[in-house]
């Protein structure tokens, strides 16, 4: 690659030197000179880079090496990109996640293994609690899909019960409908035809509210339209005397379509979301009903 960075800057340099003579010829101005040389540099750079890239892609597609197995033990490095310490590493064996033993140095988690298992970071205060312990499996691989930590607070993954805002369940909603980090938002939401009154968007949010949203997002995510949801029975719902007008249609046919979860007895629409809420709620729109 340098003789590719010798052959960028070969074929620019007539050109500096034009642009340089011409400006000179106008007088000498340090401050125009220096801009037309940075200008250059910039033009280089990204032409160089262009070209490296190219090179490197196709490097990587041309020598791709699957490894299976390993003989000798290599750390495994991870980096929390928010709160560095007071993490957790988990290791995915045989379709359990499992706390494993780890060091921290220098904003890194080091990791010793042979095993070429998945492994993520979750924040935890609890050290000695097994996240499995309070989420299902599947719960986890949502959070470790989505990068849920980013949202939800190593205090809030470790307390199910924890009341939790609506804007981070609108921020998790929009995750598994293709949001990136920081795109997560209620716009985001909004420009996929899903509806999100922002009132009260930095408060906890009730059971109804959230259920409400689950299932608008349930429907896009899944290519459902709710206007031919056929209601067979309004009387799954236990409680649902105490559901608001506005939430009662939407929650009738989560109801219908079985991704309500009726059987338990009541649903407390007006109790506020918690964490293991969040993460049930999370996981059923993340794997369909199949």
């Amino acid at each position: 690659m340098v003789n590719q960075l010798d052959s960028v800057i070969d074929s620019n340099k007539s050109e500096l030197i034009a642009k340089l003579d011409e400006e000179l010829e106008k007088g000498i101005n340090d401050s125009l000179l220096l801009d037309i040389v940075e200008d250059m540099v910039d033009e280089v750079e990204a032409e160089y880079l262009g070209l490296a890239s190219i090179y490197f892609q196709g490097q990587i597609n041309s020598s791709v090496t699957t490894i299976h197995t390993i003989d000798k033990a290599i750390y495994v490095a991870l980096q929390a990109k928010v709160s560095p310490a007071n993490n957790a590493v988990y290791s995915k064996q045989n379709g359990v996640w499992k706390k494993v033993a780890s060091s921290y140095f220098n904003n890194r988690y080091y990791v010793e293994s042979i095993l070429m298992d998945p492994y993520i970071l979750i924040p935890s205060l609890s050290a000695n609690t097994e996240l499995v312990e309070m989420y299902s499996q599947q719960g986890v691989d949502v959070i470790n899909t989505y990068n849920l930590s980013t949202i939800f607070s190593g205090y809030e993954l470790d307390r199910p019960t924890e009341v939790i805002d609506k804007y981070q369940f609108v921020s998790a909603l929009a995750r598994l409908v293709g949001a990136t980090a920081g795109s997560d938002t209620s716009d985001y939401l909004e420009d996929k035809g899903i509806d999100v009154n922002t009132s009260s968007y930095y408060q906890p949010l009730t059971y109804e509210v959230a259920l409400d949203l689950y299932v608008r997002t349930y429907a896009y995510r899944h290519q459902i339209d709710l206007d031919r949801v056929y209601i067979s029975n309004y009387n799954l719902i236990e409680d649902k005397d105490d559901i608001d007008g506005p939430y009662l249609e939407t929650l009738n046919q989560g109801a219908n379509l079985g991704i309500i979860e009726v059987d338990s007895g009541p649903i407390y629409p007006k109790h506020y979301l918690n964490m293991d809420d969040v993460i049930k709620l999370l996981t059923t729109l993340h794997n369909g009903l199949n």
